[in-house]
């Protein structure tokens, strides 16, 4: 199945076994670039080749110390200002 993912960037949660890891071989196979998340590293995750990003997600900072790392290991494209601007309506004159 092809679901267009190739080059894309997933975080996935909960990575090292279980539904988390099958989340992760499925990104994977489907090309897409996968920073997973768990409190600890598994051969079974090791050998799908995602970035693997260590943090405990019950604790307070664990989602920011997640989403920071994934962002270190593989930061995002700064978006040109064409980009960000919104388009504005456009304007009507007075009859």
């Amino acid at each position: 199945m092809d679901l267009q993912l190739a080059g894309k960037r997933v975080l996935v949660t909960g990575a090292s076994k279980g539904l988390g890891l099958g989340l992760v071989r499925a990104f994977t196979d489907e090309g897409a670039k996968v920073v997973a998340v768990a409190r600890r590293s598994t051969p079974e995750l090791d050998a799908t080749g995602a970035t693997f990003v260590a943090a405990d997600l019950t604790r307070p900072d664990g989602p920011r110390r997640a989403v920071e790392t994934a962002l270190e290991a593989d930061p995002r494209p700064r978006r040109g200002r064409q980009q960000r601007r919104r388009r504005q309506p456009a304007r009507r004159g007075l009859r």
